[in-house]
This record gives C-alpha cells, structure tokens and sequence, in this order.
C-alpha cells in the first residue's frame, strides 16, 4: 500500500475559515500546527512533528478539514473536538432529533422555529445540551442533514 505523507503547513487560512464560520471566543488554533495529507485533507495538532516525509503514520492530531472541492468541509471529528466553543452556526437538538442525528438521519425543522434564523446556509455544529456530535449541513429549506460518517452511526440509542 502506497502511504501518503503529512507536510507541516501554514495554518492561517484554514484557522481564519474556522473562526469566521463558527466563531469560537478566542483563536482556538493560535498554538496549534497544521499539516496536508495528499491534496485535500488538513489536519490540526499540538506537537512539533519531525520526520513526516520518513515516517509511516495514520494520523497528527485531529483531521480538521477537507479542502479538495469548491468548498471547504469541516470533519465530524473537528466538530467534536472543537464544536464546544462554537457560537455560530449552532443547532442545538433536542432529544428526538440527536436521536436521528446520531442515526444519520436528516431533521426538518419548521420555517417558524427560531434555530432557523440563527444559522447560514452550509456546515453546522450539531450539538446535544452543549456538547458537540458531529458535522451537519443547515439548508435553507428546513433541513439539517447529518454528515456522521457511516461507521459512527448509533441506530439504537437512549439519551
């Protein structure tokens, strides 16, 4: 199997997307490093990593974003790491509808129901009492779609 390598590069601005699109109360990457892997996936860390083009690794900290397309996607595993200190483009659920989040189902959300107002089209923290699940995407039409990977699914849950 042919191993992809990391390169260390400059963070900012992936950091500034971060924070412009969920504007945590402080720059949560000001003491982190970031790293590529192949043309699309950036990863964020805390360690000065030496020796990334020798070394066979599957990770350097938490995969932050996937940049490949016209758009930048935010990982589930981001949002889970960081997605507490979101304060914008939040939806918090209540117990039925982080039920279907955590199923990857999708939410439809009335166009009265005042979550709708607080959030722009595009990729969400989904959040349960405060505490991250994972990535959604918010459309304008009412629904939020969970972008839990498949093998994170949780079918039979009670919260």
């Amino acid at each position: 199997m042919n191993q992809v390598s990391f390169g260390e590069i400059d963070g900012r601005p992936y950091a500034e997307w971060w924070n412009e699109r969920f504007s945590p109360p402080s720059d949560i990457f000001a003491d982190k490093r970031f790293y590529q892997r192949g043309r699309a996936n950036i990863w964020v860390g805390t360690a000065d990593i030496t020796g990334l083009s020798e070394a066979r690794m599957d990770a350097v900290g938490v995969h932050l974003l996937r940049i490949g397309r016209r758009i930048w996607k935010p990982t589930s595993a981001a949002i889970v790491a960081f997605g507490d200190l979101s304060r914008a483009n939040i939806i918090e659920l209540n117990r039925d509808e982080a039920v279907l989040f955590l199923a990857g189902g999708d939410i439809g959300l009335p166009s009265d129901d005042p979550r709708c107002g607080k959030m722009t089209r595009g990729f969400v923290t989904a959040r349960y009492y405060g505490v991250a699940l994972g990535c959604a995407e918010w459309h304008e039409r009412g629904v939020v779609r969970s972008l839990l990977p498949k093998s994170q699914r949780v079918s039979d849950i009670d919260l």
